[in-house]
């Protein structure tokens, strides 16, 4: 029994060595070329990529932050990231967050200001407060994504145009960064 089971190990093992022999006379297929065009890919400060078209919502952060680097550089966040009166964010803004967090922490010597636009004479009304709430609900994402408080800061804006509590994020790049100060 044990001569039968040599003799069956080796032919298998003769088989085997066959096989993998015979793979290597053959052509070596070429390389699939890429899909897609190399103008959706963006290089991030930190050598990493994303993909993100140009005109898209993803690539305009990605160039914000980098616009950045020379000068101070404003983005406005939209009525489509929270859902209406709220500072829950909807799925376009938890996809925007996210894109932001990416591009944040792709880019160590960015800081942001989010600063929560409301109105002097709806201040009673709430306008103020719903934009503080979705300026924390934002810094949260941001700091649940890794991002310590030392890269955002939160500051309320008022006088402006009515703005349904909006938000607007600055940001400013560099190794020696003074602590933003907005006027309002």
């Amino acid at each position: 029994m044990p001569r039968i089971l040599l003799l069956l190990t080796s032919l298998l093992a003769i088989a085997a060595a066959t096989l993998s022999l015979q793979s290597c006379t053959k052509e070596p297929q070429a390389p699939a070329a890429p899909v897609g065009d190399s103008r959706d890919i963006v290089v991030l400060a930190d050598g990493a990529t994303m993909v993100a078209r140009p005109g898209t919502r993803d690539r305009a952060m990605a160039e914000w932050i980098a616009a950045a680097k020379e000068r101070e550089a404003g983005f406005a966040v939209g009525d489509k990231m929270f859902v209406r009166g709220s500072n829950r964010m909807t799925a376009e803004g938890l996809g925007d967050a996210a894109t932001l967090a990416t591009i944040l922490r792709a880019t160590p010597d960015a800081r942001i200001a989010i600063i929560g636009i409301g109105e002097d004479a709806n201040r009673e009304a709430g306008t103020t407060k719903l934009a503080d709430q979705r300026a924390r609900a934002l810094a949260t994402f941001l700091e649940e994504r890794g991002l310590k408080d030392d890269r955002w800061h939160i500051t309320p804006q008022t006088g402006g145009p009515p703005q349904q509590g909006q938000l607007r994020l600055v940001a400013r790049r560099g190794s020696a960064l003074k602590p933003f100060e907005t006027a309002s």
